[in-house]
């Protein structure tokens, strides 16, 4: 795996997310068209991201909730 392939899969998320500068969102853009492992990393994040986003649209439990706010409690406030 090579440096710019390091790079494109730290901003994946940025990138999907349209979080980067129009420069480097095209530097990635053009290494996802280059280089298929990539790409096809950036295909399943992106379907992922589709998928999570549309099942969030439901109605989450009122308990699932209080636990997950709790267990983001305690990962940042170890005691």
């Amino acid at each position: 795996m090579s440096h710019e392939c390091d790079d494109a899969l730290e901003m994946m998320y940025l990138y999907i997310d349209g979080e980067l500068t129009q420069d480097t969102a095209e530097t990635i853009r053009f290494h996802l068209e280059d280089c298929p492992p990539c790409g096809e990393a950036f295909s399943f994040e992106e379907r992922l991201k589709l998928v999570v986003r549309t099942r969030l649209q439901e109605e989450v439990p009122a308990e699932l909730m209080f636990r997950l706010h709790s267990i983001i409690r305690s990962e940042r406030n170890p005691d």
